[in-house]
């Protein structure tokens, strides 16, 4: 039986397995053909900087490049790299960890929720410099678990639960609002017009439902509900994109555009950088090989880097260097993680 604490995090696993799958399977009969004069030579050093005995990588927090976080999302610990060592953080087996969020290490902010054996609650966490302190906040909700977080100051964080609500955090106390409808798994952020917007997803048993909903007048509208099996929907940046195994498409308000194209049929699984002009992304063949590619606006550069492991895992840019947390084949139990310098 499933500890009570794993079950929001479990079904986002899965869901995001389903994903994947169907992408695979949608594509399979229509592979782009390779265009060969697309790719540069790697543009980044890397460096496999550790192995951590965690199964499964959960956030990765990275506000400097000399303090990351990762989470271990099924587990109840954290690890902090500072200035090249490592230190691991432990928590009761009643605390589980889901996001962290802030804008500098000085403002950093741990969400998750704390289980009494029979009832769960929002919880959050403080970073102190060399731990995390519990903020005492009201019982707004019970039994859900926050899986999306968006830093606007230490006075208002908003977070968005694993079933239906919303909270918007106020350095002491949360604050409810509902969703309009069922979204398990959700990335909260601000477009370009600095409207806050959610993006959600429902799987049934043969399509993926996206949601796009927009905060107006302290209440959240759907905006766009649509099922898409053919793209996996992110938010990168301030924008709604869809990653699949032809290239990365937009979202335009009503449809997806495909804007850059691969060079191999392979599934974008995660991006991360600056603009469409300067992103890496984290793409997967059919085998359990990750392959690290830079997109510069004109080419894909074929980096060195092939990391052995399964499509979960995490990838943040800071400065102009990438981090990268990957995890390994199923059942070995541990995550991998490295570091690419700019050249």
């Amino acid at each position: 039986m499933l500890h009570s604490k794993s079950i929001f995090f479990v079904s986002i696993f899965l869901i995001s397995l389903y994903l994947i799958i169907s992408l695979f399977s949608c594509n399979k009969e229509n592979p782009v053909v390779p265009i060969e004069s697309c790719r540069d030579s790697a543009r980044f050093n890397w460096t496999a900087d550790t192995v951590w005995e965690i199964d499964i990588t959960g956030d990765l927090w990275a506000p400097d490049t000399n303090n990351i976080f990762t989470i271990a999302q099924f587990d109840n610990f954290i690890i902090r790299r500072n200035n090249g060592t490592y230190s691991r953080i432990d928590f009761p087996d009643n605390e589980y960890l889901c996001k962290m969020v802030g804008d500098n290490i000085n403002n950093g902010y741990l969400f998750g929720y704390i289980s009494d054996g029979q009832y769960t609650k929002p919880a959050v966490w403080k970073w102190t410099g060399n731990g995390f302190a519990n903020i005492p906040t009201n019982n707004v909700i019970k039994n859900v678990g926050i899986v999306a977080g968006l830093f606007v100051s230490p006075t208002e964080i908003c977070a968005v639960c694993s079933m239906k609500p919303s909270l918007l955090f106020d350095g002491s106390n949360f604050t409810l609002y509902p969703l309009p409808d069922s979204i398990l798994y959700q990335e909260i952020f601000f477009d370009a017009q600095h409207k806050l917007k959610i993006l959600g997803v429902w799987v049934t048993s043969d399509i993926a439902n996206y949601y796009i909903l927009e905060f107006k007048n302290y209440q959240w509208e759907i905006i766009y509900k649509s099922p898409n099996t053919n793209l996996i929907c992110r938010v990168f940046n301030d924008k709604v994109i869809g990653q699949g195994t032809d290239g990365i498409y937009l979202f335009d308000g009503q449809n997806f555009n495909r804007i850059i194209e691969l060079c191999e049929s392979f599934y974008v699984f995660y991006i991360a950088g600056t603009s469409f002009n300067d992103f890496m992304g984290a793409l997967k063949p059919n085998n359990p090989i990750c392959i690290f590619q830079h997109w510069n606006g004109i080419k894909w550069s074929t980096e060195n880097l092939n990391a052995q492991g399964s499509e979960f895992g995490q990838l943040r840019m800071v400065n102009s260097n990438f981090f990268v947390s990957v995890q390994s084949y199923w059942g070995t139990y541990y995550s991998l993680f490295y570091i690419a310098r700019r050249k």
